[in-house]
């Protein structure tokens, strides 16, 4: 049973907002930490995440779900529905209208931002298509508010649910019927290796160096730091195991080299928040859609 988060921070500031007629929902800006829990504590050697309004020390940092090309905005609206083609061609998010599919992940990318008005001002501003890095703060956050990371059931009630709501937000990994690009996140880099947003929010990846595990499901998560970036502000697989029972999260990542990453969709328990599908650059399926997002000043 989840502890009541009504009034508790940041929980009590997601709410729903309309922004240039979209159905959004914001979150407010968080410090973050990711602590790996000291050999004299009860969970030793597993790892803290940590959120914050202020950034208490030097060991926090700002969450980089809210950077945008070097500057720290004071929220992120996250798009309440799958992204649909709205009668002037751009991409919107709307209720009840068919998610626009058929797409690759880099045309995705050049459709999240096609509702910014060249020199316009506020709501005409900050728009692009939704990244791992905001994904997965809401997987922290869920984390955190519910206590476990059997996130299926506690949202749906069942281990195959996947319609799932969070906080308003629409099938927030994927539903029955559609799954949804990622931005941000691919194993791209030289030698199939693993790159991501740099942290800066410019949009542009850096390299880890580092190689996929393979698939099975996430028994340990990657903590590596590096210029840029932060491997522990997501989710991305360390270690795998075949057996669900034997994993962390009990989502599955089909983590390989070559590939570009979203969520998956159908009835199945080994499908949620730190699912990771992979596919080829030039995939446009009829179920995969994607979702917009925008900063806020």
């Amino acid at each position: 049973m989840a502890l009541d988060f009504t009034n508790a921070w940041p929980f009590n500031k997601m709410v729903e907002q309309t922004a240039d007629g979209q159905a959004m929902v914001y979150i407010p800006k968080m410090y973050v930490k990711n602590e790996k829990l000291p050999d004299t504590a009860t969970y030793a050697g597993k790892y803290a995440y940590l959120i914050a309004p202020d950034k208490i020390d030097d060991t926090w940092h700002v969450h980089p779900a809210f950077m945008n090309n070097g500057k720290e905005m004071s929220g992120v609206q996250i798009g309440k529905y799958l992204a649909s083609k709205d009668s002037s061609g751009k991409a919107a998010s709307i209720k009840g209208a068919t998610p626009w599919t058929s797409i690759t992940r880099d045309t995705a990318h050049s459709l999240g931002s096609n509702r910014n008005v060249s020199g316009g001002t506020g709501e005409k501003t900050g728009w692009h298509m939704y990244n791992i890095y905001e994904h997965h703060l809401i997987a922290r956050l869920m984390l955190i508010e519910y206590g476990s990371s059997n996130l299926q059931t506690l949202l749906t009630g069942s281990d195959s649910g996947m319609d799932a709501k969070y906080h308003g937000i629409e099938m927030v990994w994927g539903g029955a019927s559609y799954g949804e690009w990622f931005d941000g996140i691919d194993t791209l880099g030289s030698g199939n290796t693993i790159r991501i947003f740099k942290n800066d929010g410019s949009q542009t990846y850096v390299d880890t160096g580092l190689n996929p595990c393979g698939n099975g499901y996430v028994k340990d998560v990657l903590h590596n730091k590096g210029t840029n970036y932060d491997l522990g502000d997501v989710f991305l697989a360390a270690s795998v195991d075949g057996t669900q029972a034997n994993g962390s999260f009990g989502d599955y990542q089909w983590f390989n080299g070559g590939y570009v990453f979203s969520s998956y969709w159908g009835g199945v328990a080994s499908y949620g928040p730190f699912d990771l599908n992979g596919s080829s650059t030039s995939d446009a399926n009829s179920s995969l859609g994607f979702r917009l997002a925008r900063y806020v000043e």
